[in-house]
């Protein structure tokens, strides 16, 4: 094995645990917009139909994020692929 290769093995190797810590991160951020959501539709204010509206676009928003979040995970890290 040549030098070259050994570092770039090693930078992969070094690469995947910092994408795994954002990917998780993004799934934190979103598991949190989800209960923001899930919050706002059941303690909302007296108008009801503003509460579930804007639970609706928080959890799908997060919905979205999780989504996002896997795609760009799965693509930047192929060792996550299998």
């Amino acid at each position: 094995m040549n030098e070259s290769s050994i570092a770039a093995g090693d930078l992969r190797v070094r690469e995947h645990p910092a994408n795994e810590r954002t990917y998780l991160a993004w799934r934190r951020t979103n598991s949190a917009v989800t209960a923001l959501g899930l919050g706002a539709a059941m303690f909302g204010s007296h108008n009801e139909v503003y509460a579930f509206a804007a639970g609706g676009v928080l959890v799908r928003a997060a919905i979205a994020g999780f989504g996002y979040a896997t795609v760009r995970y799965c693509a930047s890290d192929p060792l996550a692929v299998g």
